[in-house]
């Protein structure tokens, strides 16, 4: 009773012995892709965060009741009711 778990531990033994070396190249803990996808949802949900105060920045400045349009890059467009002349505002980081 006792010796097939001795010789099927010796068996695993010699086993991993034999087949240790070619292993050594692989790895079972490899989460890189899964690192790698998690850092872009950060980045996706950083740059979401930054266009939101964005956005509000611009609607504050320009109103709660005015529109806004952004024209390019960091300047928008404050688009006044009635006629009056739209003004244009520049943001700066």
């Amino acid at each position: 009773m006792i010796i097939r778990p001795i010789i099927m531990a010796a068996a695993m033994a010699w086993a991993l012995g034999v087949l240790g070396p070619s292993l050594d190249g692989i790895t079972l803990d490899d989460h890189s892709d899964e690192v790698e996808q998690a850092k872009n949802i950060e980045d996706a949900q950083r740059a979401a965060q930054v266009r939101k105060r964005f956005e509000d920045a611009a609607q504050h400045l320009c109103g709660p009741q005015s529109s806004w349009r952004e024209i390019s890059n960091g300047v928008i467009e404050c688009k006044a009711r009635r006629g009056l002349p739209s003004t244009t505002l520049t943001f700066k980081e």
